[in-house]
């Protein structure tokens, strides 16, 4: 197991054939290397949400055998094991999302549905998931790192590691989606307004009307400005509002606020 690089700030100097390599097919190896080389990773594969927040497979990429993390994403969407992930739920029920990336980490023995553990996580000998779930330009995905049994699971050291580059992890992978996978990572995938103003109704009725305008919009990557152009308001009163929600829902930042969502659509997988 690699000895986790305590001062990541020294990625920086590892990520330049990356950038380079964005858009083309050597990202995803470049990518799972040069994770590698601060924090041994065995897979690692990114779930795109779609139009009715429902997670479906779209990159992947394995240290040794190079199709196991492809083979892994295809059973995952053909067997709907969305509806079986805990993830969602270990999102909704956190208290401490950080702001950035939220991470939710998964241990193979703790997953409660054996048809899920046994088709992924068993059958491919892994042991663990961490996953980064984010947003670019409303647009959510999640970028799954996978550890094998052989690499044991990742010490807390690790864990602090990943928590310190997450946001230059995403902002990678969100911009290579946005070049290589056009036909998900287009407007159509986007959740359209109206399923995320339903899904903040559904939230507990705490917020106005108002304010599920503002938020549904957010959600949707509008800005303050465009937002209140859309609504008829300042860009002041939609940062009033704003705020006003996210107190109301006891959060602080816009992945918290797509959690809640998710966590009501996780609530009709099971």
């Amino acid at each position: 197991m690699n000895k986790p690089d305590l001062y990541p700030d020294a990625f920086s100097q590892k990520i330049s054939a990356m950038v380079r390599n964005l858009g083309s097919s050597e990202f995803s190896p470049e990518f799972l290397a040069k994770v590698n080389e601060i924090v041994a990773t065995d897979h690692f594969s990114v779930l795109a949400f779609g139009d009715q927040l429902i997670p479906r497979f779209v990159i992947a990429e394995s240290r040794k055998d190079h199709d196991i993390a492809r083979e892994a994403g295809g059973i995952y969407d053909k067997f709907y094991f969305y509806r079986q992930d805990p993830n969602t739920r270990q999102v909704r029920e956190r208290d401490d999302v950080p702001e950035g990336p939220i991470l939710s980490r998964m241990l193979a023995k703790d997953i409660p549905d054996p048809d899920y553990r046994q088709k992924i996580y068993e059958k491919f000998d892994m042991i663990e998931r961490l996953s980064l779930i984010d947003q670019s330009n409303g647009l959510w995905f999640t970028l799954n790192l996978y550890r094998d049994t052989e690499s044991d699971i990742y010490s807390d050291d690790e864990i602090i590691v990943i928590n310190q580059i997450a946001p230059l992890l995403t902002a990678l992978m969100a911009k290579h989606l946005a070049l290589t996978q056009s036909h998900i990572w287009d407007k159509a995938t986007r959740p359209p307004v109206e399923l995320l103003e339903r899904l903040l109704r559904e939230i507990g009725g705490k917020l106005s009307d108002r304010e599920i305008d503002v938020c549904a919009r957010a959600l949707y990557g509008m800005t303050g400005e465009g937002i209140g152009l859309d609504i008829g308001v300042q860009p002041a009163t939609v940062a009033t509002l704003r705020k006003r929600a996210y107190a109301k829902l006891n959060i602080s930042t816009l992945n918290e606020l797509f959690a809640l969502c998710l966590g009501q659509v996780a609530g009709r997988w099971v």
